[in-house]
């Protein structure tokens, strides 16, 4: 249900509703990525990144995974801010991980495995 009043940008509905699942789930990310998500279908880029930091702040070390996730969709909150810089810096680093925010991250940055993979190979044989 929330994920459909994210879907719509509907903030209002969207937050009633994950504010409660972070209550209930404070290690997880999803109740962040709804609030974000609602805030980006709704045109609020900015305020999502603000969101995904709050996530990131509330998750990390005990939580890693779920931050690094968290920080991957700021990445790409960042790029529909204007913020491409940023973006292009934080993607990079969530990039090299393993992953879904890896993944994810990879994706935003036009990276496909295989081409990763001939990377690292080109790396190794002028390292020879």
């Amino acid at each position: 249900m929330g994920f459909l009043a994210a879907g719509r940008g509907d903030v209002q509905r969207a937050d009633a509703i994950f504010q409660a699942l972070r209550t209930i789930r404070p290690a997880r990310a999803y109740p962040w990525l709804g609030l974000a998500v609602a805030r980006l279908n709704a045109g609020r880029a900015p305020e999502a990144v603000t969101v995904l930091e709050q996530g990131e702040a509330v998750l990390v070390g005990a939580h890693g995974d779920e931050a690094v996730l968290l920080a991957a969709w700021r990445g790409f909150a960042l790029q529909l801010a204007g913020r491409n810089a940023e973006s292009l810096r934080l993607l990079q680093v969530c990039a090299r991980g393993t992953g879904e925010a890896a993944s994810l991250a990879q994706a935003l940055l036009g990276i496909t495995p295989e081409a990763d993979a001939s990377a690292d190979g080109a790396s190794e044989s002028m390292t020879r």
